[in-house]
């Protein structure tokens, strides 16, 4: 709406990325006089759309990826503050599950774009039969802050398909030290899977 009225009013007006860009935000994020991307890549996805000129489109980087990337340092004392927080054993691996969100709620609803729930379901049941042949993991799963109304449902998934491996569901801690400090993250569609790319974690 403010790009909107910054247009109607001859107003030049910057949109600055968040997330992973597909061809649903190009559309419905096309109205900002310029876009502010975090690299080439995604500027030649948008120019490919057709939606925006690549003079609108400006590569600006990435504030968070630099943060994290130099966050790195310490990650040795995070991953012990993390395992003590979180009562981990020291031997155990930790796998990071961010899985986006449910944007219509657990029933009938979708995660992130165009996913529905059985397919969530199917997910679930698949990562389950995964961790349980995985004796050295913990799983952490951070909820994304429009998910946080379905923990139930992860809980409920859980038990139904018999997880047997150690895990905790967190809300509030912060998803860049989980990211510097799992082994592992799973992401079916989110912003934070860049984030192991900058310094070439493991990701799936």
């Amino acid at each position: 709406p403010l790009a909107m009225v910054a247009s109607s009013m001859g107003i030049i007006s910057l949109e600055y990325q968040h997330g992973i860009t597909v061809h649903f935000h190009s559309i419905r994020k096309s109205i900002a006089s310029k876009k502010l991307v975090w690299g080439d890549y995604i500027k030649q996805r948008l120019v490919e759309a057709g939606l925006i000129g690549p003079n609108n489109i400006i590569v600006v980087g990435s504030p968070h990826i630099e943060a994290i990337t130099k966050r790195r340092a310490y990650r040795n004392i995070e991953i012990r503050k993390i395992k003590r927080a979180f009562k981990i054993q020291a031997n155990k691996k930790i796998i990071l599950l961010t899985p986006h969100s449910f944007k219509r709620g657990v029933r009938g609803g979708i995660l992130g774009v165009h996913v529905d729930k059985k397919e969530v379901d199917g997910m679930l049941k698949a990562l389950v039969k995964t961790l349980n042949l995985l004796p050295d993991v913990f799983l952490l799963l951070k909820l994304h802050h429009g998910d946080i109304r379905n923990k139930d449902y992860y809980l409920e998934m859980f038990k139904k398909n018999g997880l047997r491996t150690p895990y905790k569901i967190t809300a509030d801690y912060s998803v860049y030290s989980l990211l510097n400090t799992c082994d592992l993250l799973l992401t079916p569609l989110s912003t934070v899977i860049f984030v192991p790319s900058a310094f070439n974690a493991s990701k799936i």
